[in-house]
């Protein structure tokens, strides 16, 4: 954008010319300057278009890998850290930007994996969302359900760039293993003043688990079916449509499975041999036949350098895709200041490391509860 300045010097006129950046290419607390200047100033901001001009621009940078802790001071840490590209010397590293954010409660708290730009956590009686662009948040109305045994997930459409809560009531577990059949579920959509309503399509009987994923306006996230509860499967929740289905998962699926993000698809990935570290991967090529394809690498003995080899077991791991088509290894527990990540390309069969400095600033021992490379700036709330 240009803009022209004529000044009056000796009776004479100059034209001086400069440049001034639009203000969607501004970062998302830079523009909470911008909403005191006037009411219009701030209305044009806040409209649905502006907030899309900026989440465009957003997605032409470089994306962060956010990792989520829980402290021991009744809070969250947030982490971001840029995400390395293909070029950078294995041997590099980072120092991330850290958020603080402070529980006002101590009841369970739950915490699912950033998706585009926020963080969902809380318990069920006060639900929080926050973004880490404009350092606000807000808390979602009050789950109108007499069950205790919820499990929430966040979701994104980028059709029509709405963010949606789903939250599954359980009910009361029949079974020792004390898993109980998703009952009622309810959806939120974020930035409407409308509350939760409830789905009236049929469930199909399962158990919700907490470990999921959102990729392409779908929320996936792993289940157990069967008459026992005991059989691992994986639901799929189309956040536009709202419809729920059921998804088989491979041959050999099991609940500490880890989903993933591969080329866009579903992945699911564990070991299929812990001593010679062979990893299976299998992708979803077609979820209304459930066809998946399968593919196999071996994961480094990283126990090596670690004073504790059983924590960087891969049970101990948490994955997340990067834009090169990598999948990114994380360890769930941080002991020190410093955290590696490995990045494992499956087509070229080539692992690189990447080291992340002042992951936890002071915290010696932190519970990384979700990790996600879907970070970007976005101006919901402010």
């Amino acid at each position: 954008m240009k803009r022209q300045h004529i000044v009056a010097a000796g009776g004479s006129r100059s034209i001086v010319t400069f440049h001034v950046s639009p203000p969607w290419k501004h970062r998302g607390i830079s523009l909470q300057r911008f909403l005191c200047v006037s009411k219009l100033w701030a209305a044009r901001i806040r409209s649905r278009y502006f907030m899309k001009l900026f989440l465009n621009e957003s997605l032409k940078r470089p994306k962060s890998l956010v990792f989520v802790f829980r402290d021991n001071s009744l809070g969250l840490t947030i982490s971001s850290v840029h995400l390395k590209s293909t070029h950078e010397a294995s041997s590099s590293s980072a120092s991330p930007i850290i958020y603080h954010v402070t529980f006002h409660t101590r009841q369970r708290t739950t915490i699912a994996p950033s998706v585009h730009g926020l963080i969902c956590y809380g318990p069920p009686s006060s639900l929080v969302v926050y973004n880490p662009c404009t350092r606000r948040s807000i808390t979602l109305p009050k789950i109108k359900s007499g069950r205790r045994a919820i499990n929430q997930y966040l979701g994104y459409d980028p059709i029509d760039s709405d963010y949606k809560v789903l939250c599954i009531t359980r009910g009361m577990p029949k079974l020792r293993n004390r898993r109980g059949l998703a009952e009622e579920i309810q959806v939120l959509t974020l930035g409407t003043p409308d509350s939760w309503r409830m789905i009236q399509d049929i469930i199909p009987p399962h158990s919700p688990v907490s470990e999921e994923l959102c990729i392409n306006g779908v929320l996936y996230y792993q289940a157990f079916i069967g008459t026992e509860l005991n059989e691992s499967a994986i639901m799929s929740f189309d956040v536009r449509s709202e419809k729920l289905d059921l998804i088989k998962g491979p041959c050999n699926f099991r609940s500490f499975s880890k989903l993933t993000n591969y080329e866009g698809k579903l992945a699911v990935i564990f070991y299929e041999k812990k001593v010679s570290g062979i990893i299976g991967l299998w992708v979803l090529e077609d979820a209304s036949k459930e066809e998946w394809s399968k593919k196999t690498f071996v994961l480094p003995n990283l126990a090596a350098s670690a004073t504790n080899s059983r924590i960087l077991r891969f049970q101990k791991f948490r994955t997340t895709d990067a834009d090169t088509g990598e999948i990114i290894f994380t360890p769930t527990y941080v002991h020190s200041s410093l955290s590696s990540a490995v990045y494992c390309d499956l087509k070229k069969n080539r692992v690189r490391n990447f080291v992340k400095e002042g992951t936890t600033e002071q915290y010696i021992r932190c519970h990384a509860d979700s990790v996600s490379s879907t970070q970007v700036e976005n101006l919901m709330f402010l």
